[in-house]
């Protein structure tokens, strides 16, 4: 389906079923103020009541006036390079159509990115953010970001940032500009001998963050000299914390310490 304007009927976004309750996932970058409407294969032309937007990760979520048939988003952390998937794009009201594309890349293969990402070799024609990729199971296996061009965000860090929203509780990590999930295989055994922390998934572009030399990838371990073991807990000191907080971070071999403010728009 789409994402359309009411006031000129143009496409603006595509968007996947999220929830049966209506929930749409799409792209934040070009999503512009309500009214909106969503656009199914069908041709139906459905009202959106509400949307929400996640400033880290570009993603974003639209409520349809009406039920919908969710699609299933995967549990596998990073698809493993060299698996297909199908590209599924909708034209306005005249059903859908599927690129075949390959799994060429990821972040840590690419190196020195804010996003862990992966990314398909060769793009789909006309590749627009927020484009779901379905694996052969029928899985959603990524959405489609901005940053980095063409590169897609796996679907469980994907499906966190959309149960939040949907929440309409965002992590306390985001006041600081990035995001992490739990440090887990496979996630883990590419990064280190690392066995406890949170892992860094997304920073936030010109973010205080970013800007203190925070990577995806990065292992964080300790926030003002407290250890930590999971994101949930990095969120509960980050939350109780200042303007400023000291990271203690692995990033494979090394260690560093980065001071990072927290968002003046937080």
């Amino acid at each position: 389906m789409d994402v359309t304007s009411e006031a000129d009927g143009t496409a603006v976004v595509p968007a996947s079923a999220y929830s049966a309750d209506g929930w749409l996932v799409t792209s934040a970058a070009e999503l512009p103020p309500m009214p909106l409407d969503a656009v199914f294969g069908d041709g139906r032309r459905v009202n959106l009541v509400d949307q929400r937007k996640d400033p880290v990760s570009g993603l974003a979520i639209v409520k349809a006036e009406t039920t919908v048939a969710p699609l299933t988003f995967s549990d596998q952390t990073f698809p493993r390079v060299g698996q297909f998937g199908m590209a599924i794009t909708t034209a306005i009201g005249s059903g859908c159509s599927a690129a075949v594309s390959m799994i060429g890349s990821d972040f840590l293969a690419d190196g020195g990115s804010g996003v862990g990402y992966f990314r398909l070799r060769p793009a789909p024609d006309d590749w627009t953010a927020g484009t779901p990729l379905v694996a052969a199971d029928g899985q959603v296996v990524g959405i489609g970001t901005d940053a980095p061009l063409g590169a897609l965000i796996p679907a469980p860090i994907a499906s966190v940032i959309l149960d939040e929203l949907i929440r309409n509780s965002l992590s306390a990590s985001t006041k600081f500009g990035f995001r992490t999930i739990d440090y887990a295989a496979p996630f883990s055994s590419r990064l280190g001998d690392f066995r406890s922390g949170a892992g860094v998934a997304i920073v936030q572009a010109k973010s205080s963050a970013e800007k203190a030399g925070l990577q995806a990838g990065d292992v964080i371990t300790t926030v003002d000299g407290h250890p930590i073991s999971s994101a949930s807990e990095l969120s509960r000191l980050l939350d109780a914390a200042s303007s400023k907080v000291t990271l203690t971070v692995k990033r494979r071999s090394e260690q560093v310490q980065l001071a990072i403010k927290r968002s003046t728009n937080s």
